[in-house]
């Protein structure tokens, strides 16, 4: 009898376990060059963070902002952001009183969603990547290389 029991119950829980793994997902954003990700958004802007708060649906977050300057995308005053609420599901961090550059996607009501999709950066730390060369257009088509292929830590 107990030969029977190690026999099947231990595939068994093997199994369960494998469909657990396979049941959580995070997630996953190909990691392109920043360049492809400003050139992939509908809007890319400089702004300050004012406050969070709740989002309109349980799993999501909505920052209140300062918009400083719009450099892509459709000349409109974007007041609020929204975002996931983790990042298992692409969410993204902002703090309180940071001025960044944000690229993201509009909704179909106008309003001004991103994840860690996007390009998201402080905005001193955009600096490393000249802002101004985002701008000069997305004709070039940057591709991957070995150097790319190793995502930071």
């Amino acid at each position: 009898m107990m030969s029977w029991m190690k026999c099947c119950v231990f595939p068994l829980v093997l199994l369960c376990m494998w469909q657990l793994q396979e049941g959580a997902q995070a997630c996953t954003c190909p990691y392109d060059h920043p360049q492809t990700q400003f050139c992939q958004s509908d809007v890319a802007i400089k702004a300050k963070v004012v406050s969070e708060a709740a989002g309109e649906f349980e799993y999501d977050v909505t920052y209140d902002i300062k918009l400083t300057k719009i450099l892509k995308g459709p000349i409109r005053y974007y007041d609020t952001i929204c975002t996931a609420s983790s990042s298992a599901a692409c969410g993204v961090t902002l703090d309180k009183g940071v001025e960044y550059f944000i690229t993201g996607q509009r909704k179909s009501d106008g309003s001004l969603c991103v994840s860690s999709c996007n390009y998201v950066v402080p905005w001193k730390s955009s600096h490393d990547t000249p802002v101004e060369h985002f701008m000069m257009g997305c004709e070039c088509k940057i591709t991957r290389c070995a150097v790319w292929d190793r995502q930071p830590n």
